[in-house]
């Protein structure tokens, strides 16, 4: 049976930390490792195929908005998990990228799409101005300031992706996956206006079922509801495209190396946006003690000794400098332990002692020097 990894319930923080880190190498079993190197394609760049079709005509009250469209990356990007030159990669829609239900328009504006994730830009225009208990619902507290976010209920479809029963996934409908809902993190520009992006991850169910994302796929999306923590407003707004991948900002360190509880770092792919480890599992690199997977826990630091925190693998490149990744593991036989270590893990005070102090504790480690884009 599948597991849908987002939905595990966590009954505490030392499981919360265990499931993050070490489930992704059950994930990844998913979506087999790359054979092959991407190699730079010259000077191509990321491609939208430009005929692009919705099933929704285009709202003419768009038009006080149109100097927006095309270049919200530029006013949104830093403000996203995923940061970077968006608006320099990113290709503009034009072609019936309107859909309206219910007095909201939504407009895609602009694509980029690379060997991780999709990534695309949004303009969300309500007739009426939206209420202030909306607006207060999609504010989130990053730690560094607030930032608004709708969460998009959504389905998609691709060409390339089978159904459940093609799959052989016990107990899934086989018309349909169940899509985990996106963040469309972005800003009011009034009080009618939200402008903002959102990212698909390729590593993430139901699409890593596949080996690999191909080079160009047909995509379908619907967005069935944008919600927020205390109303949401109701679609459906439904949008289909042509897209073509950008290979040239890719590159793949392959690493091979196994931690003592048999998990394996495969490899290290490496985007200008974000780092994502594939992982896997093999019994036979079992270290005596540590039969258990979770009898031990690792942490990374970058080149400059910042934790790198990951999501099950995956992290913001812009955020660290990759020119060299430690992965330290530890054990933690006992609660006391395990909280004493996650203490000094996130004490910024004892940031400048951290790698000494892993050093000393770890009972193996990897070094990586990674190949960057």
């Amino acid at each position: 049976m599948l597991i849908n990894f987002d939905e595990i319930p966590i009954p505490s923080d030392k499981l919360d930390n265990i499931v993050s880190e070490n489930l992704d190498a059950i994930k990844k079993q998913s979506r087999k490792k790359k054979q092959h190197r991407i190699f730079a394609s010259g000077a191509a760049a990321a491609v939208l195929i430009t005929a692009f079709s919705a099933f929704c005509i285009s709202n003419p009250v768009l038009a006080s908005k149109i100097p927006l469209i095309g270049s919200i990356f530029k006013e949104v990007q830093d403000e996203q998990r995923y940061t970077g030159n968006f608006d320099e990669v990113a290709e503009p829609l034009t072609n019936g990228n309107v859909c309206t239900a219910n007095d909201v328009t939504v407009t895609l504006s602009e694509v980029y799409c690379d060997t991780q994730a999709l990534y695309v830009s949004v303009m969300l225009e309500s007739t009426k101005p939206f209420s202030e208990e909306l607006k207060k619902g999609t504010e989130q507290d990053t730690g560094e300031g607030i930032v608004h976010e709708f969460y998009l209920a959504n389905s998609q479809e691709y060409d390339f992706l089978k159904t459940p029963a093609e799959y052989e996934i016990d107990n899934e409908d086989p018309d349909h996956f169940q899509w985990t809902p996106v963040a469309l993190r972005g800003e009011f520009t009034d009080d009618s206006t939200f402008i903002g992006s959102f990212r698909v991850d390729f590593n993430l169910y139901p699409l890593a079922l596949e080996t690999e994302t191909p080079e160009s796929f047909h995509w379908k999306l619907t967005v069935d509801e944008l919600a927020t923590h205390s109303e949401s407003l109701t679609g459906p707004w439904t949008f289909e495209t042509d897209v073509a991948m950008d290979l040239s900002n890719t590159a793949i360190t392959e690493i091979n190396e196994s931690g003592p509880n048999g998990e394996v770092v495969q490899s290290l792919v490496v985007t200008p946006y974000e780092a994502t480890f594939r992982l896997g599992y093999d019994e036979a690199k079992i270290q005596p003690g540590y039969e258990a997977f979770d009898s031990v826990q690792s942490v990374m630091l970058d080149a400059d000794g910042k934790v790198i925190r990951d999501k099950v693998g995956m992290f913001p490149t812009t955020d660290y400098n990759l020119a060299e990744i430690t992965k330290y593991y530890f054990a933690t036989p006992d609660d006391a332990t395990y909280v004493a270590i996650q203490e000094k893990l996130r004490d910024e005070t004892f940031q400048p002692q951290l790698r000494e102090y892993l050093e000393s504790i770890s009972v193996q480690k990897i070094v990586i020097h990674p190949e960057l884009p």
